[in-house]
Order: structure tokens, then sequence, then C-alpha cells
């Protein structure tokens, strides 16, 4: 079938098509407009997401070495807590051990201090961490992403100090050693044994 106007002919086939490609090219239009603000909502939310000093967070559900639930909760501590993410994979979180002994030796009577373990093999952080020489640190494991994700961590060794209204206080990432090691003396007012960096 055609439809004849004074000039041309168009047949019906052409007319869909037409329809189909006016069809089409708004539809790409509308997909390119989402995808575009998607993109946008996802920088947001990863932006949001980024953990600041002043941030709020919520306590956190690990568990012990022995598998043993355990729930981190800021308002009942007896001050200040200093969140410590390692991995057994990591070199500069095996360096920092002997700082964070110092740690728990001078700290725990003002801060509760937790050693957490970002290894899904609970062997991986039963291996790296020496458990008997860290006295007033215990010493805990992630068992999914959750804590990572609202703690931000991306690298280790991570450190974060919470205070008992829930919010972050301080964050310092990498090994204690350089400009970052006189920052934490600084902050803690201890004194951090010199690392062994090779």
């Amino acid at each position: 079938m055609e439809i004849f106007s004074k000039d041309k002919t168009i047949s019906v086939p052409s007319i869909i098509l037409m329809v189909l490609l006016g069809i089409s090219s708004i539809l790409n239009v509308f997909l390119g407009v989402s995808i575009s603000a998607l993109r946008e909502s996802n920088a947001l939310l990863r932006q949001s997401r980024r953990l600041v000093v002043g941030s709020k967070v919520s306590g956190m559900d690990i568990q012990d070495l022995s598998g043993v639930p355990v729930t981190i909760d800021y308002e009942v501590s007896q001050g200040q807590t200093i969140l410590y993410f390692y991995s057994g994979n990591c070199h500069w979180c095996n360096v920092n051990w002997p700082a964070m002994r110092t740690f728990g030796e001078k700290l725990s009577s003002g801060y509760k201090i937790y050693a957490i373990c970002i290894d899904l093999e609970l062997e991986k952080c039963r291996e790296t961490a020496p458990v008997d020489e860290l006295s007033g640190i215990s010493v805990l494991r992630t068992v999914s992403p959750e804590p990572l994700i609202q703690f931000d961590i991306s690298a280790t060794p991570t450190m974060i100090v919470v205070s008992k209204d829930q919010k972050v206080d301080k964050i310092w990432k990498g090994v204690f050693a350089g400009e970052r090691k006189s920052e934490v003396q600084e902050y803690f007012k201890i004194e951090l044994p010199n690392l062994q960096i090779d």
C-alpha cells in the first residue's frame, strides 16, 4: 500500500520504519540521560560514604579470632575507641606491630583499642597478629564487607579514633613513620618506637 502526496509516494513500510527510527532516537536520548544521572548519583554516593573527621559511625558486629561474635559499641567505652585495621598480607601492617604494642601498654586505661583483621581467612589473621604481645588490645576480624565500607578502608594499615558520641576524631593511613609518626605521638602524647622500615 502506498500513500500519495503531490510530490512523492511513500509506502506504509517506510512510514513504519520512520516511526520506529523516531521512537529509537527518543529512547536513546532517554537512556543517555538516565545513564548520566545514574553516574552522577553513584559518584555522590561514593563521595557521601567517604569517611572524614566528624563523620558519625555506628557500632559494628565482628568476631574475635576464636569466631565468637563481638559488638563494638562506642557509647559504652570508657573513653575514645581506637580501631586499627590491618591485613596479614600487608607489609606495613606487620612493621607497625611494635607501635601497636606501645598503644596497648600506654593507652589501654583511657582508650578501648581494637586491632581488626580484614582478611577473610581466619588463619591469616591468627598468623600475623602477635596476639600474645598485644596486652590491652582486642584482636578481632571482619566477617563481612560492611565495616570496610562503613570505615572507607581502601588501604591498610588504617587507624581511626572514634569518640563516645560515635564521631570520627582522627584518621591515619599507613605506617607510623616520619610525619605520620610525629602526628600520632603528638595526638596521643606518647613516644612510639622507631620502626624497622626496609
